[in-house]
């Protein structure tokens, strides 16, 4: 059942249950596809920096990380670049529309790396030990 659902998924992958790796495909030690599975990491170590007082809130302004943005996506928050509504580099304002974004991924990626002051992967270490 599992080789099946890996050949109609295809790409590279595994799966884990209950912190056991029952099931992997293709080329696991690749990064090739981190956009689509980092998006919890990157909402974790948001509410990481939330917490640690590095931002005050998941409101707050995405240009408050440095960043000189287009007047469309000055008020854009990191809640918005979270949950996939920043309308980043895309027609829609902020806030108005859902839309898969990978360029929005790569900005709240980045936009973290700011806050934090180091990579993504220092800052997940920092903040929770292993990695």
């Amino acid at each position: 059942m599992l080789a099946i659902f890996a050949a109609n998924v295809g790409g590279d992958g595994w799966i884990i249950k209950d912190g056991y790796l029952v099931k992997s495909w293709g080329e696991v030690a690749t990064h090739r596809w981190w956009a689509s599975a980092s998006k919890p990491v990157l909402s974790t170590l948001l509410l990481a920096a939330v917490q640690a007082g590095r931002l005050p809130c998941v409101d707050a302004p995405v240009q408050s990380a440095g960043w000189a943005l287009q007047a469309k996506d000055a008020l854009m928050t990191f809640r918005q670049l979270a949950n996939m509504t920043s309308g980043y580099a895309s027609a829609e304002a902020p806030g108005t529309a859902w839309g898969y974004n990978d360029f929005a991924i790569e900005l709240n990626a980045r936009s973290l790396e700011k806050i934090f002051g180091q990579t993504l992967r220092e800052a997940f270490r920092q903040s929770f030990g292993g990695l």
